[in-house]
């Protein structure tokens, strides 16, 4: 995948290289960045390449109406940051002085918004569903290692789809917008508008933060989430999705139907293989078989220690079940020790 251009320009040599280090952290394999600190690098690097996106200081920009117009037409999108909170004038203007996260997801945002939605869109990332009929099985924990492992390779984005998940509070996050406002703003026909301002991180792996209220979930049609789910990976934003379903969903084929690969974890008790039965025959009489066919089983094993705090949910890939995760995947041909 070509990576576009994101030039960041500023006359402060520090925040310039503190502000491109958390802008590859967030969007280093989607961009190609590139960060200047004086007029004229600045102005041979467009002249020689257009940025897709121009991140460009009040300071920096100064009042030359010849040097701003070269800007504007060898920039498909300039934005200005703003020394005073509400900026005005034909640019977009982000306020500087609050956390470089929030500058980053207000960028995302409003290039999401310039982005025409294409109704014949294909799907372009691939999708990776989890879900099991059978309760307390590492399914969550397994999500979040398989997104990791996947980020290492390419943009990754993980979805849960769960009633009560818990994960903001695991995460150490409060944002201010989650899944629901993702979902209102589908449903008032601005499908693009929302995510790209909502996601937040864990280390390289972006995360849409759950629907604090289960009834968000749960009074959704399922066709309206896997349509949800569909623009999102018909977008060039991420290349894999990692979907974790619960029950909230009142079925969850339709998302189901978008993955190309779907991992069960089950458990060796008798109601956890019943349950799983009852599925499998649900499938049968519906005529899912294809559907069938890409479901992966998964017996996990059990470990004395699986809860993590806050702080250890980045280095769950670290641990010996996180290991064991890495191993599924190496056998399922991701090969993420070799992925770019």
């Amino acid at each position: 995948m070509n990576k576009k251009i994101f030039v960041v320009s500023d006359t402060n040599r520090e925040y310039t290289e503190r502000f491109i280090r958390c802008l590859e952290a967030w969007e280093g394999s989607r961009f190609e960045i590139r960060g200047f600190t004086e007029k004229e690098c600045l102005s041979e690097q467009l002249a020689a390449r257009p940025a897709d996106i121009l991140l460009i200081s009040e300071a920096m920009l100064g009042m030359d109406p010849e040097f701003r117009g070269q800007l504007e037409a060898s920039s498909r999108r300039m934005l200005v940051l703003s020394e005073q909170s509400g900026g005005g004038g034909e640019e977009h203007f982000v306020y500087r002085y609050q956390p470089l996260d929030r500058i980053l997801r207000q960028i995302a945002a409003y290039c999401e918004e310039q982005e025409p939605w294409e109704e014949d869109a294909a799907l372009h990332a691939e999708i990776y569903g989890v879900y099991s009929p059978v309760k307390r099985c590492y399914k969550t924990t397994f999500s979040l290692i398989l997104g990791q492992i996947l980020a290492d390779r390419g943009t990754t984005l993980y979805v849960n789809l769960e009633d009560c998940s818990g994960l903001e509070a695991l995460a150490g996050a409060s944002g201010e917008e989650t899944l629901s406002d993702v979902l209102y703003c589908h449903r008032v026909a601005q499908p693009k508008r929302k995510l790209r301002s909502v996601v937040q991180n864990l280390g390289k792996l972006a995360y849409l933060p759950p629907a604090v209220c289960p009834g968000d979930i749960r009074e959704t049609d399922p066709e309206e989430m896997a349509q949800v789910i569909f623009e999102i990976g018909s977008s060039d934003a991420y290349e894999s999705l990692v979907i974790d379903l619960g029950d909230a969903l009142r079925d969850p084929l339709p998302v189901l139907r978008l993955c190309h690969r779907i991992y069960m974890p089950t458990r060796d008790d008798a109601v956890s293989k019943v349950r799983l039965r009852e599925f499998q025959r649900m499938l049968s009489e519906r005529r899912e078989e294809e559907l069938g066919e890409r479901i992966c089983p998964l017996h996990l094993p059990s470990y004395s220690r699986m809860e993590a705090e806050s702080s250890e949910l980045r280095e769950l890939r670290r641990t010996p079940f996180g290991r064991y995760v890495e191993r599924v995947i190496q056998e399922e041909h991701l090969d993420p020790v070799e992925a770019t």
